[in-house]
Formats: C-alpha cells, sequence, structure tokens
C-alpha cells in the first residue's frame, strides 16, 4: 500500500517539476539551500554554544571549502584552529 502512495506522489512532484517555471524552481531551491544552511549552523551552534557568530559561519565555511580557499578569501586557517 506504501508504495502505491510513493508512486502517486512521486508522480505528484514530477508534474509540479516538469510545469513548474524555471524562477519558481529556482526559488524553491534557494530556499531549501537557506533552510539546509540554518540547520547546519544551528547544528554546530549546539556543539560549540561558546562561539561566537563569526566563528560559526568560518565553521561552516570549512565544512565546504578546501583550506587554500579559506587562507586566501576568509584569512583562516582551518587547521590551525583545529577544525
Amino acid at each position: 500500500m506504501a508504495r502505491d502512495g510513493e508512486a502517486a506522489a512521486e508522480r505528484i512532484l514530477d508534474e509540479f517539476w516538469n510545469s513548474a517555471r524555471p524562477w519558481e524552481k529556482a526559488e524553491i531551491v534557494t530556499r531549501l539551500v537557506h533552510s539546509t544552511h540554518t540547520l547546519a549552523l544551528a547544528g554546530l551552534r549546539r556543539r560549540f554554544p561558546e562561539a561566537s557568530q563569526h566563528e560559526l559561519e568560518m565553521r561552516y565555511a570549512a565544512t565546504h571549502l578546501d583550506r587554500e580557499i579559506m587562507m586566501r578569501a576568509l584569512g583562516v586557517d582551518p587547521v590551525a584552529m583545529g577544525w
């Protein structure tokens, strides 16, 4: 029974994505990215409650950027910081 529901839900999603305008799709993706960022920061805040917002953002960036880019673009060495 669950399979039928899953198939129906998948059909509905396919219809939506096929009929949505590009700007609608972009808006949804933007919201998902924002939500993901917010949840990741909440997780970091829970692990490092004493960290400043700046440190949390740098820790988040360190999970997505390599060391060289972190040092060049942000002036932070994640290895030296122990991240």
